[in-house]
């Protein structure tokens, strides 16, 4: 499959390459188009004074770059905010018309909208900064539906701010009166057929450890292989979760990364058929895609 991965596991040692690839020679070069992107914006961002004011504009166009697999993984995008703010839960409410969505933790403020698309030029791990780049992508992904209109209300109580894109993709921030704490979205668009931001999050978020509640259901049952056997704990290089052996699967082995409440692509492993380990790794970096992870020096301290 193109731009897998293959983890040639060996006693004592694993090999990684992309699918298809007999050495290490013909590895994905994702990080040089990740590291050659976030150059040529801070390059442009030194331009200017503060910290975004150049690069409200540059940076939208650069957006475009992150393709994800599919439009609709914006709502991905957003169950990633919502565990990096802090929230105990995320809900949603789903139809034809628009996709709600409110969850606790830290709120955003206006010094967050103001520096949204700024956060897209690194790989922070401080939440707060990555929680800003999640969002600025998932507007992104999201002026690529029938988009009829992108709201953010966010409220500490004492303060609140809001951010808004419209249909034709320009976006607003300002602070306003919120009548509740939390942060609350709405995307408004059209569906032709059945919303497929259900099918979707029913597939990636199943094994969040943040509930994830859409139209009332719980969807999300935490790192837990059902009815896997010979399951076991394992921890390595920040990762933690499960593994064992699920007998239907009789084809392949995976390595099934959680990040931020979010299935990421599966990563094929040289194994016995059946082996799954499923483990959370909130700190590894993801390639444009925002699905793939890259191999770096923290990818291969997990594997």
């Amino acid at each position: 499959v193109p731009g897998t991965l293959v983890v040639s596991i060996t006693p004592g040692s694993y090999d990684i390459m992309p699918a298809g690839a007999t050495n290490m020679s013909e590895e994905r070069d994702e990080p040089l188009l990740v590291d050659a992107l976030v150059a040529e914006l801070e390059g442009d961002r030194a331009q200017e004074a503060g910290v975004f004011t150049l690069a409200r504009d540059v940076a939208q166009e650069k957006l475009q770059e992150f393709q994800l697999p599919d439009p609709t993984y914006y709502v991905l995008l957003l169950v990633q905010v919502a565990v990096m703010r802090g929230s105990a839960r995320v809900d949603l409410s789903i139809d034809e018309e628009r996709v709600w969505m409110e969850f606790g933790g830290e709120p955003f403020t206006v010094e967050d909208f103001d520096h949204l698309y700024g956060a897209v030029l690194g790989d922070s791990n401080d939440p707060r900064v990555a929680s800003r780049k999640a969002l600025a992508l998932a507007m992104g992904a999201a002026t690529k539906l029938d988009l009829r209109g992108f709201t953010v209300v966010s409220s500490s109580g004492d303060d609140a701010a809001q951010l808004t894109l419209d249909a034709q993709g320009e976006d607003h921030f300002s602070a306003v009166e919120a009548p509740r704490n939390g942060t609350r979205i709405e995307v408004r668009r059209k569906c032709r057929l059945a919303p497929p931001e259900y099918a979707v999050l029913r597939e990636r978020c199943r094994y969040s450890p943040v509930p994830v509640v859409v139209n009332g259901e719980n969807i999300s049952r935490g790192l837990k292989l059902t009815r896997a056997v010979a399951v076991v704990p394992v921890a390595r290089g920040g990762a933690h979760g499960r593994a064992g052996y699920l007998p239907w699967l009789t084809h392949q082995a995976e390595l099934r990364i959680v990040r931020h409440g979010v299935l990421l692509n599966p990563i094929l492993l040289e194994a016995r058929p059946g082996f799954v380990a499923l483990v959370e790794a909130p700190a590894l970096r993801l390639d444009l895609s925002q699905f793939d992870v890259l191999r770096d020096e923290a990818f291969e301290a997990v594997e």
